[in-house]
């Protein structure tokens, strides 16, 4: 593409800011890159398995605005051998009492490593 002199290439540009909606979606997008920035950054900083774990649960309910978040890590056999959380509570997680085990959902989703989007 030419341009003539001391023209910029602003069509692309005058279109994302065409009005608040496109301002938001660049701005949501930007901060996105920088959370993910940030998880790739922390993850590599510690190499303490536990540690680079949470780090991974709290950049992920980060990067998706979830108000929580939790991964479930699965021993040699197949079961839930460690389960973190962020954004619960220390109260309600012993509300809830024992981590997830192998039934239910969490064993579904062993058994079937898919997205799963219950209804409720």
């Amino acid at each position: 593409m030419v341009y003539e002199s001391g023209a910029l290439p602003q069509v692309r540009l005058d279109e994302l800011w065409e009005g608040p909606q496109q301002v938001t979606e660049v701005r949501s997008a930007r901060d996105r890159m920088h959370t993910s920035l940030d998880a790739v950054l922390a993850t590599g900083s510690d190499l303490e398995l536990d540690v680079v774990l949470g780090r991974i649960v709290r950049s992920a309910v980060s990067l998706v605005d979830a108000p929580y978040g939790a991964l479930g890590v699965l021993g040699e056999d197949g079961s839930i051998k460690q389960f973190l959380t962020a954004g619960i509570e220390e109260e309600t997680i012993a509300r809830i009492g024992h981590c997830p085990r192998d039934e239910g959902i969490p064993g579904l989703l062993i058994r079937h490593p898919e997205p799963l989007r219950p209804a409720d």
